[in-house]
């Protein structure tokens, strides 16, 4: 994952963090606040209204309506104040005065009663023709206010709320981003230092700076540097010393092989001599020593050339070549070899036209017949070696089996490393050879169990 996505990551959680907690403190600030100028209206339209109904009781009692309008045009100049309607004891409306307002949702009455607070005794002489024992509650007064204003108010400090919270959110943001900046870029210092060193720049070492845990990280990332670099050393001295050895050992196998095919040829070449060089042998003798020389002297040579191949392959000179044509042509020269004394039957299958591959003709002829001579000589007598091509994808699929008793389990993981064989002649170099032709030419081969249970080898080569 980039980088800079954990940085987006860290802006957007810390300011999703940030205007949660503002969104959630202004929304329990408005309530308070809101709550708090309620609770103020209320209060002050009751002492409003409830000073109207102590100020009405003289008014009410005597049913002087002047007094009681005068009282209600002067509650009336408060600017929330939208109606005042006085009532006496029996229900009947003595002052009913109110202000236009078009707007009747935002309006909410209060009533307070009107009570007979002084003694009878000081009203005796207003009521010398009224009869005694008047009842404590003369009436009541209900005043409507209007919650317009309180309704503005709410909505400033909503709106102010608002803009206090989109400015911590962008304050958020920021601080957010100035955070992660601060603790990512000694990280991304070590991302950096972490891909030169992936290139292959071992010599990549960050700043040290700070006791906290980064630093800590930068001294341990330093520390790993240098650890991985001195193991990169000794590996490469190690595998140096291991390819040195490698290379002993395959020129100590490859001089026990020569010395050992050159200690029996020239034992057969050395015992042909001595036969020859008495001349009492009959002449079947001699031609027989002759011809066994002559064997010796072509197998030294196959194996000088073996080893040639092996130790120095040339690049392959590719052409056009017929791949059906040259199969052909492989068969008809293990038949002229002699082959047939086995009983062994060549049998080449094709699908289609034969394919056209561009290749090196002495190198995969070479491959072909290496191939071809190993069925053959692990068939038993009157086995067959059959050679099925086919155009497969891209290039060409051969494939060479035999009915012999096919390869061991534990050798065929082996089968193409170089000087390994359980023939009692041969220098192991013939397969590995193969592999290597086919590799050369952008090619695969692999080994599997033929129809008969006998070694079967696939190769496949492009056509280009």
């Amino acid at each position: 994952m980039k980088l800079r996505s954990v940085t987006t990551r860290m802006v957007i959680a810390t300011t999703f963090l940030v205007a949660l907690i503002t969104i959630a403190f202004s929304q329990i600030f408005l309530y308070q606040s809101k709550k708090a100028l309620i609770n103020d209206f209320i209060r002050q339209a009751r002492s409003l209204t409830e000073n109207l109904a102590l100020n009405a009781e003289l008014g009410v009692l005597l049913e002087d309506v002047e007094s009681l309008e005068a009282l209600g045009q002067n509650l009336l100049k408060e600017e929330m104040v939208k109606r005042v309607q006085i009532e006496n004891q029996q229900g009947k409306i003595m002052v009913d005065l109110a202000k236009e307002d078009e707007n009747k949702e935002l309006q909410k009455s209060f009533t307070a009663p009107v009570i007979l607070s002084r003694p009878e005794d000081e009203l005796s002489v207003f009521l010398s023709n009224r009869q005694e024992g008047l009842n404590k509650i003369l009436g009541k007064v209900k005043v409507t206010f209007s919650q317009k204003r309180l309704q503005i108010i709410i909505n400033k400090i909503r709106w102010r709320i608002y803009v206090f919270a989109f400015f911590g959110f962008v304050f958020g943001g920021f601080i957010a981003w100035y955070l992660s900046w601060i603790i990512l870029k000694p990280i991304k210092r070590l991302v950096q230092a972490s891909k030169a060193i992936a290139e292959g720049d071992w010599d990549m070492r960050v700043k040290e700076s700070g006791d906290d845990e980064i630093g800590q990280l930068t001294r341990d990332f330093n520390r790993m540097a240098a650890s991985l670099a001195k193991k990169k050393q000794e590996l490469e001295d190690s595998y140096r010393e291991l390819s040195r050895q490698e290379r002993m050992a395959e020129i100590g196998r490859f001089s026990t092989i020569i010395a050992h095919e050159l200690k029996n040829s020239l034992g057969v070449i050395k015992g042909s001599i001595n036969i020859l060089a008495k001349k009492k042998e009959a002449k079947k003798t001699q031609e027989t020593m002759v011809k066994y020389i002559n064997e010796e002297v072509t197998r030294l040579n196959q194996l000088a050339e073996e080893f040639l191949v092996f130790a120095r392959p040339p690049q392959p000179k590719k052409e056009k070549l017929n791949l059906g044509e040259l199969i052909h042509k492989l068969k008809a020269l293990t038949e002229a070899q002699g082959y047939k004394e086995k009983g062994v039957k060549v049998k080449v299958e094709s699908e289609g036209e034969y394919p056209i591959i561009y290749g090196d003709k002495n190198q995969i002829f070479q491959a072909l017949l290496n191939l071809l001579e190993n069925g053959i000589q692990s068939s038993p007598e009157g086995g067959e070696v059959s050679i099925n091509f086919r155009t497969e994808g891209e290039g060409v699929k051969i494939e060479v089996s035999d009915n012999g008793p096919g390869v061991r389990v534990e050798d065929q993981e082996k089968i193409f490393e170089p000087f390994f064989t359980r023939k009692e002649k041969g220098t192991g170099l013939g397969l590995s050879i193969v592999k290597r032709i086919v590799e050369m030419h952008n090619g695969k081969i692999s080994l599997c169990k033929s129809k008969t249970g006998g070694a079967c080898f696939k190769l496949w080569l492009p056509k280009e």
